[in-house]
């Protein structure tokens, strides 16, 4: 639940469709339990993006109809194109803007 709100207060600046906010929930929600685990890097994205988590994602985000292999690559390739998922040496990483906090600060600055 807090990943989805604290993406949805994001998303303002991301720009994403609802399709890929879905998609993005269930990226950032295992890397939020790998994180938990005190999993490290390329670990975490080698299990996130692994075959068989792509397979739980897809299950998990199929509620009317089966989402196919296909249409979550699109989506993945779509959240890269956008910048939320990012190559690094060796492995795809999350921005770490994405990563989820137990505090959120929002600095307003008002001209006059």
């Amino acid at each position: 639940m807090f990943v989805k709100v604290y993406l949805s207060l994001l998303n303002g600046l991301l720009k994403l469709t609802d399709s890929e906010l879905k998609v993005l929930e269930e990226i950032v929600w295992e890397f939020h339990k790998a994180k938990q685990l005190k999993q490290e890097q390329p670990y975490i994205s080698q299990h996130v993006f692994s075959a068989e988590m792509r397979q739980e994602i897809r299950t998990r985000l199929s509620t009317q109809k089966e989402m196919s292999i296909h249409s979550l690559n699109n989506f993945l390739k779509g959240l890269r194109d956008k910048g939320v998922l990012v190559q690094r040496e060796g492995y795809v990483d999350i921005d770490p803007k994405l990563y989820p906090t137990k505090e959120v600060l929002f600095k307003w600055k008002i001209d006059e």
